[in-house]
């Protein structure tokens, strides 16, 4: 990130853009873009933890959709 871009990276810009929090608060989050019409979301972490962001995602958060 520049120096610059910094100001614009707030915490409210990354709650709206971004799925962050505990497996049940980004639950909470998914299940509200599912009643705002959204049908498809895309994971990506940056590439040095991608495994385990998957895998957490695959383990605690998927399971609440099936």
């Amino acid at each position: 990130m520049q120096p610059e871009e910094r100001c614009f990276v707030t915490p409210e810009a990354v709650r709206v853009s971004s799925l962050v929090g505990t497996p049940e608060e980004i639950i909470e989050q998914v299940r509200q873009l599912e009643k705002n019409g959204i049908k498809e979301i895309n994971l990506l972490p940056a590439a040095d933890y991608q495994k385990n962001v998957w895998r957490d995602f695959a383990e605690m958060v998927m399971p609440a959709f099936r």
